[in-house]
Parts: structure tokens; sequence; C-alpha cells
């Protein structure tokens, strides 16, 4: 049997809808992901069937295929995971087929059932909206960021199990609130200090150096807030601090200039003169004779008068 939901993933920045397509049939049990799954997703395999087992759920003893369509876009994160579960209830008959028409679901599986929270919520249920979703099921923890998109009614569950019982209307939905709690004002205009920054120590000790000479600085990576908060950490330590002068001669406006070196002349090394040479007195040198096994060293050349 073929299930077909809408989930979403992550390109760069901007949500990407996703179309989960499950299909269960028969021949030897297996499991198969295709449409370009990156390593998380592949690996969704163990944490949805352990997930549905723990939940007392079915888990299809068959050949089961997940498509992530479109194909020819990269999948990415374990975003996909409650919607390939519940497309897997759905191909199995335990949901029924109409159920999820018009719902967009996200979220990540954990072993016990329990369905997580992941990044970018925002953004994939905007484009889960704008692909005509009405309704979405996001994790608990992500309800209040979902909420932010008008026009979308944002449902919740806990665990899978839980999210079965809404879906057949077992029991009613969690009720969850329609924005997300005000958080206190930033402290970005706050005095930082530099110790506030754990680990990094390559990064800890370039700020150190160019606070210290008054040299520039180029970082260089992601947009993280180390990155970010690093360079403003210790702000009295980053007051250009006057350099000393340069060490001048008395009387003269210019550094006093070191006089060469003088090298004295290498000396030649003799060389013994050829066969037959003379020696400027009357005298040739003759070969020496040849060496001898057993001789300690070799003997001197003759001199011939």
């Amino acid at each position: 049997m073929l299930a077909s939901l809408r989930s979403a993933t992550l390109v760069g920045v901007d949500g990407q809808v996703v179309t989960v397509e499950v299909h269960v049939s028969n021949g030897l049990p297996g499991y198969q992901v295709v449409g370009l799954p990156d390593k998380a997703v592949r690996e969704s395999r163990e944490r949805v069937r352990a997930a549905l087992l723990s939940s007392d759920l079915p888990w299809p003893m068959q050949r089961i295929t997940v498509n992530l369509a479109p194909a020819d876009v990269p999948k990415t994160g374990s975003g996909l995971e409650v919607a390939v579960a519940l497309g897997l209830l759905q191909a199995d008959e335990v949901l029924p087929p109409d159920v999820l028409h018009g719902v967009g679901v996200v979220g990540e599986l954990g072993l016990n059932g329990s369905i997580r929270a992941i990044p970018g919520v925002l953004a994939m249920v905007d484009a889960l909206a704008r692909h005509g979703c009405t309704t979405v099921i996001v994790p608990s923890a992500c309800a209040g960021e979902a909420a932010l998109v008008p026009g979308v009614r944002v449902r919740t569950a806990r665990t899978i199990g839980e999210l079965r019982a809404c879906l057949k209307d077992e029991q009613p939905w969690p009720k969850i609130s329609e924005r997300p709690e005000e958080t206190e004002p930033s402290t970005a205009d706050a005095p930082l200090d530099l110790a506030e920054v754990h680990g990094l120590t390559e990064a800890r000790t370039a700020l150190c150096a160019a606070a210290a000479g008054g040299h520039h600085l180029l970082m260089v990576g992601p947009r993280v807030s180390a990155r970010r908060c690093s360079p403003r950490e210790s702000p009295g330590s980053w007051r250009r601090s006057p350099r000393r002068p340069p060490s001048r001669s008395r009387g003269s406006d210019q550094r006093p200039v070191s006089a060469p070196r003088e090298h004295s002349p290498r000396p030649r090394r003799s060389v013994p003169p050829s066969h037959g040479q003379h020696r400027g007195d009357g005298r040739r040198w003759l070969p020496a004779r040849p060496t001898r096994r057993g001789d300690a060293r070799p003997p001197r050349r003759a001199l011939l008068r």
C-alpha cells in the first residue's frame, strides 16, 4: 500500500517542502530510502523502528521503500522521521487514508517514541503554509515558533503514540499557546569578558595578540555566536595603546648603520701536483705504489730527484 504526506527540510536558511512517499509491499523485509538523503536521513530507519515498537505500534515485516520528492534536492537533518513513521502507519492501515490531507509534519523521533525538537521550524512551517498546508504537526518545544506563521493551525504531541491517538480522535489535542513566551531583553550592550568564551584556544590567542599589538584581525568561518561575540569581549583591551617611537642615535636624525663586516680571504687549499709535474726545485712527483691489503695507511708518494 502507498501513503503520501507533506514534510519539509532546510536548504541553507530556507525551507523546502518534501513529499514523503512510503510504499509497503510483499517481499523480503527491508528498508530503503531514495531521493538524495544524507547520513542522518539514512539512519532514521533504526530510530523509526525503535520508536514504533516502543510505543506498541506495528512495524511492517515487508519490503519498505521511502521516496523523498523532489528527488534532485538534497534532504538533510532528522526532521522527516515523524512523517516517515506516520506514513508507515498509514500504509499499514493503522491510520485512515485521508487523515493527513493538507497536514504538514516535521519532527525527530527518539528511541522511546518521544518527538524531539529540530532547528529551523519557522522556515519549514512557512514553506508548508505557502504550499497549501493549513495544519502543521510540530514538536511541543517548537509550537511557539511555529505559531508565528499566520494562517496555520499548529498541532503538537509529545510521543508518537499520543499523536496516533489524536489523529484517530481517541483523545484531544494538547493545548498550546498562540505566541511564544516573551524573553528577557537582550544584554548586547552589557560589558563582556573574554573569560566567558569557552574553548577556541587559537581564536583567543589571536585576539590577545591583536589587542596587544594593535593589529587588524580577520575571522573566517560560519556565523556562530562564539565568532560574533569574541571580538566584542573585553572592550577595554581593544583600546589602541601608544606605540614606542623608534630609537634614534644622539645628534643624528637617522639610526646609525653598522659598517659592513670585513672578511678575510679564505686560504687556498694546496692541491697535490699531477704525475710528472715539476716541484720547482728540480724534482718531480711520482705516483705512489698501490695500497696493499693490511696496510694501516697508504704510503706517501715517492720523491724522485
